[in-house]
């Protein structure tokens, strides 16, 4: 007993002091450097799919930076909640794919850019409904999918896909987030599709479970995670930058590697559903952090260990642009114009959120306004 008594008091003490450190940090410091909010409170399990947005949700969250959002879908999981499936041909519909980029669950309704880009058609007096369809954690094999689903019942005239970095390593994934999801495996003659093994009785989870998912909850993790990787870092210890896990690739295997080729098939075949229900098909990239906000672009260029000059902010878009013009899909490029407007930045929910502020949606919908009246007019 005497030889335990001390091993007790010093767990105790250790936890008494996470615990206080715990309490000061979420007194002291503001929401938005510890909060972690779970995007699985808005799905809904799907056996073709993985899981969707739930239909009908009416959700209102306290964001971690200030405001209250308001998150409503219509039957079909799709935003705004007053979405329907007849339309009026004298209208032009627009209809968004992709992931939490597209969705910009953090921000008002107003500001999210399926509504920035419609009030920017109606100051012109034209009449255009956007629709949003993305849903948060999905890859781009899973919007194909809810392509193939939507399209016949909204008939959109027009179809715009948001590709994010992540896609490249998502695509490869049967599972994601905890839970499984369908994914396409190229081969010489084609994609070949390989179902989700989705077990419907089971809760849908998102990310880590046990004391892992009890970490990303707490607000001492959340302040020490970014110091921690920077510690790894310098001590060579692989694990995942700050900023963004794909740009390592900037400097090594980008051309050769297999995951662009089978993202050009999934993007061939979003524009070829998109062509069997008489939509035209526009791709762009979602502006990354480190590529068009230069606190990020410092942090990068140090941490693997480049000069200004090595370190091309367009590299994965010209790849994205030149796969789009070797399949004949409409690109409109974005990296260049938010550069161009660094000064009205930061674009992104910095410094934990990667996603889009209300800058940032704004800026990409007057891009995607200047590619639609130029490319299909």
């Amino acid at each position: 007993m005497k030889r335990t008594a001390p091993i007790i008091f010093i767990f105790l003490g250790i936890s008494a002091g996470l615990l206080v450190g715990e309490l000061v940090l979420r007194l002291s410091l503001p929401r938005s450097h510890w909060e972690f909010w779970d995007a699985a409170d808005d799905w809904k399990s799907d056996d073709e799919l993985g899981w969707v947005n739930s239909p009908s949700i009416r959700i209102t969250t306290q964001s971690s930076f200030g405001w209250e959002v308001n998150f409503e879908t219509n039957p079909d999981g799709i935003l705004p909640q007053h979405a329907k499936r007849p339309r009026n041909r004298s209208i032009t519909r627009i209809i968004l794919m992709g992931d939490s980029t597209t969705l910009g669950r953090a921000v008002p309704e107003d500001k999210r850019l399926h509504s920035v880009l419609q009030k920017i058609f109606a100051r012109e007096g034209r009449q255009v409904e956007v629709l949003n369809a993305a849903v948060q954690g999905y890859a781009t094999d899973q919007s194909l999918l809810l392509m193939k689903r939507l399209l016949p019942l909204y008939n959109p005239d027009i179809v715009i896909y948001t590709f994010c970095l992540n896609d490249l390593s998502d695509n490869h994934l049967s599972t994601a987030f905890g839970s499984p999801k369908p994914r396409f495996v190229q081969q010489e003659n084609g994609l070949q599709y390989i179902p989700a093994a989705m077990n419907l009785n089971k809760k849908l989870v998102c990310g880590p479970q046990g004391l892992s998912r009890w970490l990303r909850f707490s607000a001492l993790y959340q302040y020490v995670r970014p110091h921690y990787f920077r510690l790894c870092r310098k001590l060579g210890i692989g694990t995942e930058p700050l900023w963004q896990p794909e740009m390592s690739e900037v400097f090594s295997k980008i051309g050769a590697d297999p995951r662009w080729q089978l993202l050009g098939s999934l993007l061939t075949e979003m524009q070829n559903v998109a062509k069997l229900h008489h939509a035209r098909f526009l791709l762009y990239a979602h502006p990354d952090v480190s590529e068009v906000w230069k606190p990020a672009i410092d942090w990068a260029i140090e941490q693997y260990n480049r000069t200004p000059l090595q370190y091309d902010r367009f590299v994965f878009e010209k790849k994205l642009q030149s796969i789009a013009a070797s399949n004949q899909i409409k690109f409109c490029p974005h990296v260049a114009h938010f550069t161009a407007n660094e000064q009205k930045g930061p674009f992104h929910l910095l410094p934990r959120d990667p996603h889009c502020n209300a800058v940032g949606y704004a800026l990409s919908a007057d891009l995607l306004h200047r590619c639609l009246s130029t490319a299909f007019h």
